[in-house]
């Protein structure tokens, strides 16, 4: 199962031109991730989204997207609890807004769908590994 929503992500961070795109729980945990960077500052900066401290997750915002590789970070949620954050690499055109929607949509979609099948086959990582 979590080889799925690792590959959805992956899907995802390609469709987009995406740097990063990370699945994550509102308990503060990192669930998922597809493309470079520390798993442990990822999972830092859910923990400080979580504890709703705006300055450190503002600060590990730039770590884990990093400005001089992500122009934008798009945030959907996945059911209540679940969210899915995409770093974009390169600026959308117009003409691609739409396409972009439509892929998100998709890809929203696609993990409700296997989250719904089996939340006990995921487990979070733990903060801090």
């Amino acid at each position: 199962m979590r080889q799925q929503v690792e590959d959805g992500l992956g899907r995802l961070r390609a469709d987009l031109g995406g740097w990063l795109a990370l699945l994550t729980h509102d308990s503060s945990t990192l669930v998922a991730w597809a493309g470079p960077g520390d798993p442990a500052t990822m999972a830092r900066y859910c923990q400080a989204r979580a504890d709703r401290d705006a300055d450190l997750t503002h600060l590990l915002l730039r770590e884990v997207f990093p400005a001089d590789q992500v122009v934008a970070v798009m945030v959907r949620s996945v059911d209540q609890l679940w969210r899915v954050e995409v770093g974009i690499a390169a600026e959308e055109a117009e003409q691609e807004r739409e396409r972009f929607t439509q892929r998100t949509d998709l890809a929203v979609q696609e993990l409700k769908t296997l989250l719904q099948a089996r939340k006990d086959a995921i487990r979070p990582l733990a903060p801090g590994t």
